[in-house]
């Protein structure tokens, strides 16, 4: 048998358009697995010299004591479907024990798909610490595809401390993606010190056990620290027993950095569960008085999908700092009737802190939005206590829907204790119920999704009438194909804007190793009301493009055995060995690489076909 081998060292990672040719890499597998303790194993291999190190699934957890790493440049670290990497039990008694912390790093990868960082979270009793991802002064770090749990601190925490050997006092240029941070003891994330951070498809859930408990907090420890172009996208905050999105910025002050933050596409649901507890809320911003900060946060198309209280809450003046909503939707919130204080939107100044206070409440603004409620509370109240001049620049443009509160007598209370009103408008459609909708998820082309030539496929939203508010709904997503690890994580809902019938999204693949025959998605809406889900529903085929052949897994010893990635765009990559009798057959499209460790013992039979051509 001849064989003519083209020997190419490449390796394809699990995330959409990343490609790259590695000078050197460590597979830690089962010839290095010890079932008690792998640190110095992991820990060893990314201190080398290598730039990229795979960990593969051995069907254990990799336990490990706390790793950190410092000033590293340009490494890859690959988790590959399956892999645990678990918290040693009693080995995190530190204060600031972290299960993976980079400090002073620089162009680091780190990808997980289907893999998970797990810490002991019911052994961390008191404190706030002993997070599971720790970036601190970083710059140039992807995180993606990982399931991060059961911290005792935060599941990740994004900061920087002057001192260090960069002494940038921040991170930068940090993208997380299709990532969900669950059931961790402080936050889901924190976002402390940063600059430039995109957070793209993940979800935060189920955050309990020391306060603040949100989702997600961006909370800077001292005055020069930086929040600035931080993007939220497509994420989905649920069940957090603090608020779903925490803004605290009581700690800058007038010669802070500007603040520019935007929240887009994202699902807030039920958090919040702390009850008769002041200001509860699912999205919440406050700041200490008397101060001027200047910047903005912006919320385009997000929404709250049931509260048991406030939407909205926020403790700010009209300081430079402004707050907008545009294209929102808050349904079916501020439910529980057991706190007075319980109105959809708060806006205020707690009548605690120190009297007099020099500046007006306000600066929020809320544009093409709708909100639906049916408790018996002012759809706002704007509260100037009597330490303030009063409200300034808050414009509320909304539609309100509520079975009885739907004349402008529900407008006549919303401020209270504002001794001057500038600048203040309350632009209000009252409806008493939602009028009917047909609302449909369709596909624009019938052609499979494929990983690296055809990524993408249209997904068309419909309702059937043009209204003058938006709406937004939910859908589910079933077939043989994974949320978050066969296609970028779909955030579950659609909000089509105010005067507008559509809304285009897309269904992106992300995992080039798709099992065959092909996988499948669909998305299928969910009647609500009188959101009324009519037929046809989004269906996809996601083709496999790349199907990596890796030892010990893909080995081959005897019969008769065929390989096939896709007849058109298919690639298949290979670093196994076929030994003793095996009658091995290769398909692909477009190209076979038989990479170093590939081996073909004489007396096996081993063929390559491509593109139809022996």
């Amino acid at each position: 048998m001849k064989i003519s081998i083209k020997v190419l060292l490449v390796f394809f990672a699990l995330m959409g358009g990343f490609s790259k040719t590695y000078a050197s890499k460590t597979i830690l597998g089962a010839s290095v697995f010890n079932p008690t303790d792998v640190t110095n194993e992991i820990r060893n291999a990314i201190n080398s010299s290598v730039d990229t190190v795979i960990i593969q699934n051995v069907g254990q957890p990799w336990i490990v004591q706390p790793l950190t790493f410092f000033n590293k440049d340009a490494r890859t670290i690959i988790f590959e479907p399956g892999v645990i990497l678990q918290a040693k039990s009693g080995a995190f008694t530190q204060t600031y024990a972290t299960l993976f912390k980079l400090k002073d790093c620089t162009n680091f990868k780190i990808y997980g798909y289907g893999a998970t960082f797990k810490m002991l979270k019911t052994e961390y009793t008191t404190g706030e610490w002993r997070h599971a991802v720790d970036l601190s002064d970083c710059t140039n770090i992807t995180i993606a595809g990982l399931m991060v749990n059961d911290s005792g601190g935060d599941g990740l925490l994004i900061t920087g401390y002057a001192g260090g050997t960069n002494n940038q006092n921040f991170c930068e240029n940090i993208y997380v993606v299709n990532c969900v941070f669950d059931n961790n003891r402080r936050q889901g994330c924190s976002i402390i010190s940063a600059k430039n951070v995109l957070i793209e498809n993940c979800t935060f859930s189920n955050t309990k056990g020391t306060l603040p408990e949100a989702g997600l907090d961006i909370e800077p420890d001292f005055p020069e620290q930086f929040v600035q172009n931080i993007k939220i996208r497509k994420c989905r905050f649920t069940n957090n027993y603090g608020a779903g999105l925490v803004f605290a910025f009581h700690l800058l002050n007038s010669s802070s950095p500007t603040v520019s933050v935007t929240v887009e596409n994202s699902y807030f649901s039920f958090n919040h569960d702390i009850t008769n507890v002041y200001a509860t809320t699912e999205i919440q911003l406050s700041e200490a008085p008397n101060v001027n900060l200047t910047g903005q946060i912006v919320f385009n198309k997000c929404f709250v999908d049931g509260s048991n209280w406030t939407a909205f809450y926020v403790n700010k003046g009209n300081n430079g700092l402004t707050v907008a909503f545009n294209d929102c939707v808050f349904k079916d919130v501020s439910q529980n009737t057991a706190n007075v204080y319980n109105n959809p939107i708060w806006i205020e100044i707690p009548g605690d802190y120190v009297s007099p206070l020099n500046y007006y409440l306000g600066g929020i603004t809320f544009t093409n939005s709708l909100l639906t409620y049916s408790t018996n509370y002012k759809f706002a109240w704007i509260n100037g206590w009597t330490n303030l001049p009063g409200a300034k620049d808050i414009n509320l443009g909304l539609t309100v829907i509520h079975p009885t509160l739907n004349t402008a007598a529900n407008n006549s209370a919303v401020f209270s204790n504002c001794a001057t009103i500038v600048n203040c408008n309350t632009t209000v459609n009252y409806l008493s119920v939602m009028p009917n909708n047909n609302i449909t998820v369709k596909t624009l082309n019938a052609a499979p999704v494929y990983k690296s030539d055809c990524p993408t496929k249209s997904i068309l939203f419909e309702r059937g009438i043009t209204q003058n508010f938006p709406i937004a709904y939910n859908y589910t997503t079933t077939g043989t194909a994974q949320n978050g690890f066969d296609f970028n994580r779909l955030v579950g809902f659609a909000l089509i804007k105010a005067n507008n019938t559509q809304r285009l999204d897309t269904l992106t693949a992300i995992n080039p190793t798709l099992g065959l025959p092909s996988s499948t998605v669909q998305l299928t809406a969910i009647s609500s009301g009188n959101l009324l889900a009519v037929a046809p529903n989004f269906s996809a085929i996601i083709n496999a493009t790349l199907l990596p052949l890796a030892s010990p897994i893909d080995d081959y010893s005897s019969g008769t055995v065929i390989k096939q990635a896709n007849a058109s765009t298919g690639k298949i990559t290979a670093t196994n060995k076929i030994t003793n009798t095996a009658n091995v057959t290769y398909q692909a499209g477009k190209s076979i690489v038989l990479e170093p460790g590939f081996k073909a013992n004489a007396g096996t039979v081993f063929k390559v076909q491509l593109g139809g051509c022996n």
